[in-house]
């Protein structure tokens, strides 16, 4: 695979360099070239495939274990609109990883991610409104139908069990199999459990 996405790479095209770039960094230990990895990350940059800047940040933080060069990258990504650096620049605000825990700042991030179509953010930010002593239902049913809709099977499954619940003010059997059934169609063994 290394050969085939060095010809793609030699022949412009930016996602190859992009891959190619990551694989010379975090993949095979016997295939690694930092130099040459960050050379191709850099032109994949060059060519807006920004999916570079999450190559280089998770280099940084599971290779070279450097959390603040890691968000340094994430950052860049994020600024670019990469939606993967965006929520893992979240995760590091959240979670305060090589930077003062700011969860304001990092659901805010989720917010951004989430409105740009991002199911995972969605999903999230559901799991955050719904898990309180007195939850949000409405802003936990807008992200969780946000992220079910966007065939997150996790999402899928919660919707259903929100459904059945009752908890909406009264229970809906049928939108709640319905859920059930995508998720359980989509590989969710919980869901073909309920």
């Amino acid at each position: 695979s290394l050969a085939n996405y060095t010809k793609a790479a030699d022949l412009g095209n930016a996602g190859a360099m992009a891959a190619l770039g990551s694989r010379l960094l975090s993949g095979d230990e016997k295939l690694r070239d930092e130099k040459k990895g960050r050379e191709w990350l850099k032109k994949a940059i060059a060519a807006k495939e920004y999916s570079a800047y999450l190559a280089l940040g998770d280099y940084e933080e599971n290779v070279k274990k450097d959390l603040k060069a890691a968000l340094t990258e994430y950052e860049r990504g994020k600024d670019a609109g990469q939606i993967d650096c965006t929520l893992r620049t979240a995760d590091f605000y959240i979670e305060g990883k090589g930077v003062d825990k700011d969860p304001t700042r990092g659901f805010a991030l989720l917010e951004k991610a989430a409105e740009a179509g991002s199911p995972v953010a969605s999903f999230r930010l559901a799991v955050k409104a719904l898990s309180t002593d007195k939850p949000d239902l409405l802003t936990g049913y807008k992200y969780l139908l946000a992220a079910a809709s966007g065939n997150l099977v996790e999402a899928q499954n919660e919707l259903g069990l929100l459904y059945l619940s009752g908890k909406l003010a009264i229970a809906d059997s049928p939108a709640g199999v319905a859920w059930l059934t995508r998720a359980a169609q989509g590989g969710s063994a919980q869901a073909q459990n309920n």
